[in-house]
């Protein structure tokens, strides 16, 4: 028999991929913006773009993940709460 994972699991393990996101979303772009700035001589605006369009990026993305799962969270409340009335 497998081991159904707790709620809270899930919840710490979609958290930590939100958080993944966000430094990866900013790490990458900083370091395409690193090299663009070797490449083009214009240190360092290439990285100050690269990780602001990170942050912008990626705190957008965890955003959107949040509500999702606030959603449905809301929904597996509701269907519980049915349930429970109709018994």
């Amino acid at each position: 028999m497998a081991l159904q994972p707790s709620q809270q699991t899930l919840t710490s393990f979609k958290a930590l991929g939100i958080g993944m996101e966000l430094v990866t979303a900013v790490g990458g772009l900083a370091i395409l913006g690193y090299f663009a700035d070797d490449y083009f001589g214009t240190e360092p605006w290439f990285v100050f773009t690269g990780v602001v369009l990170g942050v912008i990026g990626g705190c957008y993305n965890a955003v959107k993940q949040v509500q999702r799962m606030d959603a449905q969270r809301k929904r597996e409340t509701s269907k519980r709460n049915s349930k429970q009335r109709e018994l």
